[in-house]
């Protein structure tokens, strides 16, 4: 992961340009022919919340299903914006009294991520984790790969 459980900073699991950098080194440092890589698309989020301790601003995470920043959204009416930098939808609210960050995985970073296999002629996509995803994700990723 890009931004991991304990990462002292909130942000993506796995922003588009750190995906594409990343399949740019496999293939050109690395020397991986496309035919060998399968690149995995993350089926979660994290739900990252910031707090303040000794006057210095601290963050924690918990990794969530697809699911649940559409559902904060639903409850609390609010929508989530495109984050140029990310490659991705984007949402801030508050949870528990405290401001809340997600950057969501969806239909707009799942076809992103599908675009990535093409343009690099990668043998296909791998998920982490099954359960974790949408049913429609299976639709999806059926589309932009047939």
């Amino acid at each position: 992961d890009e931004h991991w459980a304990s990462s002292p900073k909130a942000g993506s699991v796995a922003s588009l340009p750190w995906v594409e950098s990343s399949i740019q080194g496999l293939l050109k440092e690395d020397k991986i022919p496309p035919s060998k890589l399968i690149l995995g698309i993350p089926f979660y989020s994290r739900v990252w919340t910031e707090g303040v301790k000794d006057g210095k601003t601290t963050v924690s995470s918990r990794a969530v299903f697809m699911e649940m920043p559409q559902r904060i959204m639903r409850e609390q009416k609010i929508e989530a914006k495109f984050d140029e930098e990310s490659g991705q939808n984007y949402l801030e609210f508050t949870e528990e009294g405290k401001p809340a960050k997600i950057w969501i995985e969806d239909e707009t970073s799942v076809r992103a991520r599908i675009a990535l296999v093409k343009k690099y002629d990668l043998a296909g996509v791998a998920s982490w984790r099954r359960g974790f995803e949408v049913p429609e994700a299976w639709k999806w990723l059926n589309e932009e790969l047939k």
